[in-house]
């Protein structure tokens, strides 16, 4: 692949900086910065960067390096750096900091060598040499051929120090700064012009890389799938409560009407028996006149225990239905309604005041007994000259009275026992009457609740399907966006792969061409 950057290969260069604009558009990139300083000698602390850097002065005095600090990669420490030399303790395997100084290294040189020092120190340097090359192999396709140079400072000072020609060739060759080297002067040897090219596609493909990256932040999509579920969970929810509800409703109301049945019966006795108790001690204490127009007595006990009844069951109702349906239903409350008072007629009051057999008989009884009685009362009025010709009519007239009074007394007696009688039976029809509006209203108005809650539910049941087509609506439309997501971060994955591969060859054809 040729380096020219008059035909084909141009376009990588040209594709990464415009998706790079396209996906930061804030971004400032460098400028090719000619690549024609100092080898750039990084790696972590104690790793014997320093002490490798005066061997290889002492190997190969042509070779310009220079140490970089740890925290000066982030700066502007690798611009213009002709290559790259990273220093791995022998002691210690690859960790995350040597990590991290690898990919900064990476996205700002294109020829990076790797030394493995202080191999004299340790017996099994070489187990820790394939482990870092393990490690820097889950790098990328890049370092998956690394070759890592295994280098002992103190070896190679050995051999400059020894006279013994057979120990500094032994010396020289074990401290493997000789291949070092020899590396090293193969990345100089790259012209200038081409390192420069080089370090800059490998700058382009460090942004892409990071931008790649920002541009797969998985939150966006975290919090799209989390709503989405939480839609579908919550239309879930929605249709389970359709029908639920529904029923729970129906039950609470035909549970609270059978309760109301019973306790609105126990009221209703304890009502009546105390009306009969109050109209009878009023009947057995009536006067002639109030017997003669008895339903004037009771009529209005009768009127207070059927407002009391109808009162208590329009107050059951109307806590009920405000318990069911959240409101009070008037039109069920209105089911109870007071019922007509009509005499009724079995029922129909005794008749004081007209005279039957018995009260004749009794007046003879009455007379004859006050014949006697005036006898005896006029028997001193008989010797008075003058009034014996008054003591018939006298006696008549005393025996009559008496008769009266006897007639009358038996009356009044006899008729507040019937009165007594006929206001119990009275009540006690009244409680019957009282007892079927009690029956037939409830059952009215659990018909008329049901039929509401019937309405209420139809009502809510197209609010809960118009709910669920916007909740599935809603979820389609987060379904359509975390695809469209999906397909975006997947052409731009696409996209920054093969440009990113496609600036690595231009960089690596320019290695052969060089």
């Amino acid at each position: 692949m040729s380096v020219s950057r008059d035909g084909a290969q141009e376009d990588w260069p040209v594709r990464a900086r415009s998706i790079l604009r396209r996906l930061q558009p804030d971004l400032v990139l460098d400028a090719a910065t000619p690549a024609t300083g100092p080898i750039a000698v990084v790696g972590a602390a104690g790793s014997g960067k320093s002490e490798l850097i005066a061997a290889l002065a002492e190997e190969a005095p042509g070779i310009d390096v220079r140490e970089v600090n740890e925290a000066d990669l982030a700066a502007f420490a690798l611009i213009g750096a002709k290559a790259a030399l990273v220093v791995l303790d022998a002691g210690a395997p690859v960790d995350k900091t040597d990590l991290a100084v690898v990919r900064a290294v990476a996205g700002r040189v294109h020829h990076i060598a790797f030394a493995v020092t202080k191999i004299d120190a340790y017996e099994n340097w070489r187990g820790t040499q394939a482990r870092d090359a393990q490690a820097l192999e889950g790098l990328g396709p890049r370092f998956a051929s690394a070759r890592l140079h295994p280098v002992s400072a103190r070896l190679h000072h050995l051999a400059m120090n020894a006279h013994d020609p057979l120990q500094v060739r032994q010396w020289s060759a074990a401290s493997g700064l000789r291949e070092l080297a020899a590396d090293l002067r193969r990345i100089e040897s790259v012209p200038a012009e081409t390192r420069t090219y080089q370090n800059w596609l490998r700058y382009l493909d460090g942004q892409l890389s990071e931008a790649g990256m920002r541009s797969q932040d998985p939150a966006p999509e975290e919090a799209l799938s989390a709503e989405h579920r939480r839609v579908l969970r919550e239309r879930t929810q929605e249709h389970r409560n359709q029908d639920a509800s529904r029923t729970e409703s129906r039950d609470m109301l035909r549970s609270q009407l059978q309760l109301a049945r019973v306790d609105l019966a126990v009221e209703l006795n304890s009502m009546a028996r105390s009306t009969s108790a109050q109209v009878r001690e009023r009947a057995s204490k009536a006067s002639g006149r109030e017997l003669k127009n008895l339903i004037e007595v009771v009529k209005p006990k009768i009127l207070e225990l059927d407002q009391r009844v109808t009162m208590s069951c329009q107050g059951r109702i109307a806590a009920i239905s405000s318990a069911v349906l959240g409101r009070p239903d008037l039109r069920a409350i209105s089911l109870f309604a007071q019922p007509e008072l009509r005499p009724q007629e079995h029922l129909d009051p005794p008749k004081f005041g007209s005279w039957g057999i018995e009260d004749f008989v009794v007046v003879l009884l009455g007379v004859s007994a006050g014949v006697g009685l005036g006898r005896i009362a006029v028997l001193p009025f008989q010797r008075v000259p003058g009034l014996a010709a008054w003591s018939v009519p006298l006696v008549a007239v005393l025996g009559l009275a008496i008769a009266m009074a006897v007639v009358s007394i038996r009356r009044l007696s006899s008729g507040r026992q019937m009165a007594v009688a006929w206001v119990t039976e009275a009540v006690a029809y009244r409680r019957g009457q009282l007892e079927q509006m009690i029956t037939a209203g409830l059952l009215h108005a659990e018909t008329e609740l049901t039929q509401v809650l019937d309405d209420l539910f139809v009502r809510q049941r197209l609010r809960s399907e118009q709910r669920m087509d916007e909740l599935e609506q809603t979820a389609k439309d987060i379904a359509t966006r975390l695809t469209r997501l999906r397909s975006q971060r997947e052409r731009e994955r696409s996209e920054i792969f093969t440009i990113r591969k496609g600036l690595v060859a231009l960089a690596n054809a320019a290695d052969q061409h060089g």
